[in-house]
């Protein structure tokens, strides 16, 4: 499985007195992770403006919950342990794309892909955090769920017409296998100059 920082403790958490903004997620294992570096680089490459994810940030979101006190915070790690989890998730990656399918890009994404079942078992899992956090005051989001992992979110018009060429010309790319997915894990994302830097606050096992 991928490398990841170090899980929080229950005490840093319990300490905090800022807001945390939460999100939960499946974590992408290293062939994913060095896959997608590669299509990184080439994108990178035609200077657009973009706020590219930083490779060992890649992953797949399953419930984005927001900005949340830390006594919240920590009522969510407890229906977040408290949930049944599935077993560990045969995925993989296919193509690249980008949101919206229409008009100009606002972000760049690699395809999830899998067997049917563990595509439906992602969607269930998304759904079922979402259940579970609702009674909470997380609000559910109104779209559809959409697997994949953001490869960059666009900021401005330069070079767009180029990227949007090379996304098109590589969405069949990134065929990319891997061991099942093993955990999930609830992460603390930080606003900094030079992008979001995410935390691992807990990871929970799929079994």
């Amino acid at each position: 499985m991928s490398r990841s920082p170090r899980a929080w403790n229950d005490a840093r958490v319990d300490d905090l007195r800022a807001r945390l903004r939460l999100f939960v997620g499946l974590p992408l294992p290293d062939p994913a992770r060095d896959a997608l570096a590669v299509e990184l680089r080439a994108l990178r490459e035609l200077d657009a403006d973009v706020r590219w994810t930083r490779v060992d940030q890649l992953h797949v979101t399953l419930v984005f919950v927001g900005e949340v006190g830390p006594d919240l915070a920590v009522a969510i790690r407890g229906a977040l342990r408290a949930m049944p989890w599935p077993a560990p998730l045969p995925l993989g990656l296919a193509g690249l794309g980008r949101f919206p399918a229409r008009g100009p890009a606002r972000v760049v994404w690699a395809g999830v892909a899998g067997p049917r079942e563990a595509l439906d078992a992602t969607t269930a899992l998304a759904t079922s955090i979402a259940q579970v956090l609702e009674p909470l005051g997380i609000k559910r989001e109104a779209r559809p769920f959409h697997a994949h992992v953001t490869l960059g979110r666009v900021r401005g018009q330069r070079n767009l017409r180029a990227l949007e060429a090379a996304v098109a010309h590589r969405s069949d790319a990134v065929a990319v296998t891997f061991p099942p997915i093993d955990r999930a894990t609830l992460w603390s994302s930080e606003r900094r100059p030079e992008g979001s830097h995410y935390a691992v606050v807990e990871e929970f096992a799929l079994r």
